[in-house]
């Protein structure tokens, strides 16, 4: 029984994980859309490291043979990608958020400044006609 466990085990993981590291690259290329690289730079590049570390070790592993090959380093690569991907996202959304704030505030200063630059000049424009066609 034992014997059978461990060829088990032996050959669990002896085929490369190709659909995960697909499944990553498709959720990175979104995450980069959504506009991770404005917001999120730090985090999409170390998810990008993780990602291109697990598809190097593939490319290793494959070169191995059957008997010795050994996936489990990919998975642990694309799950510490996945996290950074995900902590990429949630920047993305907070200071996405926040620059759109930011920007709301910005114009609404300026809507106030303006209003109160057309109320100085309506203060400081003579009213005499003479005067005006003066200016």
């Amino acid at each position: 029984m034992a014997l059978v466990t461990l060829l088990l085990f032996q050959f669990a993981c002896k085929a490369p994980p190709l659909a995960d590291l697909e499944r990553a690259r498709s959720e990175m290329e979104q995450v980069r859309r959504d506009g991770a690289q404005t917001y999120a730079p730090e985090e999409l590049g170390q998810a990008q490291e993780e990602l291109q570390s697990a598809q190097r070790i593939v490319t290793l592993q494959g070169a191995r043979p059957g008997f010795r090959r050994n996936y489990e380093e990919v998975i642990s690569s694309l799950q510490r990608a996945r996290f950074y991907r995900e902590q990429a996202r949630r920047l993305t959304k907070v200071r996405r958020e926040q620059a759109r704030r930011d920007a709301q505030g910005e114009i609404e200063e300026l809507r106030s400044s303006l209003s109160r630059s057309q109320e100085i000049k309506r203060f400081l424009t003579p009213t005499d006609p003479n005067i005006n066609r003066q200016l």
